[in-house]
């Protein structure tokens, strides 16, 4: 019973694509052997997965380790299933984590925690010795913070004292009413990051990255505030910082306003009763002053008028790049200069021609460039 239990939990997980069917997959393995080759394959497959779909992949997948761990009579394996998790917490910790992946991990780990420790006195191997050296190498590579230790010290004390006072199905009942908490936090959460705006307009987890990897709009802020053209050296390292105080329920109000108006441009019909005028660039005018007059490109009369008032207002206004040392070439571009003159010093004096020497060079015949090439190679034409 509890086998085709599993199998109707891989099944279900499975649905979400091939990726998840071969995590899925890998998974089984693992914690039917827990050898060191099949926890690895099943870490880069989950990896892959949840880095492929985000905090969502992540989520569908902690879900999926909570209800195996359910479904499996074997305290042993649902130890396995914690190696598992935490395998994967300490690979991700190696590298960079842009959706938080990591987090939605740990959030899970007090269930995971429970379910591992819990065993029947009576028919159950005692799994309470592997769960604490777990949380020793949790310790040693910093995956959880002092206090994050703590609490789940007391997790597995609390899910060691329930295996003399309470059934399986009690634990799993507990288990499943912790597990809805869980997954309202993170709703919750998750709607609330996105309307957090970055304190730089950089990329994500990356404060050292180059200006040509920056957004284009650390550019126009450039452009604002010190005037064109543009100088690459005066970007800041990883953007411009963003003002702070952002009312983000202001802010998640006028997106909305904006996302509906975006969704009226593809109206079939427009109500004639809601509209008042038409302007000579095609904006609809409506009776309602709390909507919008422009179209869904943005654009107005008005508008026009305001963005050419705004640019006179900045380029009166900016700064330039005075105050901004030019930074000095580094060594190796030196280096680099330096044989690409000598080369070209060399091409000058003939010891090293382009088009090469007297024979079968594929890059030319006899002389240069253009000089007179055989069947296959890639001299030009030249004069015969």
């Amino acid at each position: 019973m509890a086998q085709q239990t599993v199998r109707e939990t891989c099944r279900a997980f499975a649905t979400a694509g091939k990726a998840a069917e071969i995590v899925a997959q890998d998974a089984i393995r693992a914690i039917n052997s827990c050898t060191r080759q099949h926890i690895e394959r099943c870490t880069t497959s989950a990896i892959r997965l949840m880095r492929s779909a985000g905090s969502d992949g992540a989520t569908a997948f902690c879900k999926f380790l909570v209800a195996l761990g359910k479904d499996l009579q074997s305290s042993t394996k649902r130890l396995h299933i914690l190696h598992i998790t935490s395998d994967i917490c300490l690979a991700i910790q190696q590298h960079r984590d842009p959706f938080a992946i990591s987090g939605i991990l740990k959030r899970h780990v007090p269930l995971l925690l429970t379910l591992a420790t819990y065993v029947d006195p009576v028919k159950d191997t005692k799994t309470y010795t592997g769960v604490m050296e777990l949380i020793g190498v949790w310790h040693d590579n910093q995956v959880f913070q002092p206090d994050e230790l703590l609490k789940l010290y007391e997790r597995v004390l609390e899910a060691d004292a329930m295996s003399y006072c309470k059934t399986w199905e009690d634990v799993k009942a507990h288990v499943a009413t912790e597990e809805l908490k869980v997954a309202a936090e993170l709703a919750r959460e998750l709607e609330d990051a996105k309307w957090t705006l970055p304190k730089r307009h950089g990329v994500p987890n990356d404060p050292t990255a180059p200006w040509y990897e920056l957004p284009a709009a650390n550019g126009l802020y450039m452009k604002r505030t010190r005037g064109y053209p543009l100088r690459s050296y005066a970007l800041p390292q990883g953007g411009y910082e963003l003002g702070s105080g952002v009312d983000r329920s202001q802010l998640k109000t006028d997106v909305e306003k904006l996302h509906s108006e975006m969704l009226h441009a593809f109206d079939k019909y427009t109500n004639a009763d809601d509209v008042q005028d038409i302007d000579a660039v095609g904006n609809i005018i409506y009776k309602d002053p709390e909507r919008p007059t422009r179209n869904y490109w943005g654009w107005s009369l008005d508008a026009i008028e305001k963005r050419k008032e705004l640019s006179k207002h900045f380029q009166d206004r900016a700064v330039g790049y005075a105050d901004v040392p030019i930074p000095r070439r580094s060594g190796a571009v030196d280096a680099d200069v330096e044989r690409a003159r000598r080369m070209a010093a060399d091409r000058a004096s003939g010891g090293m021609p382009r088009g090469g020497g007297r024979g079968g060079n594929p890059r030319g015949g006899w002389g240069g460039r253009g000089g007179y090439g055989g069947p296959g190679f890639r001299g030009g034409r030249g004069s015969y």
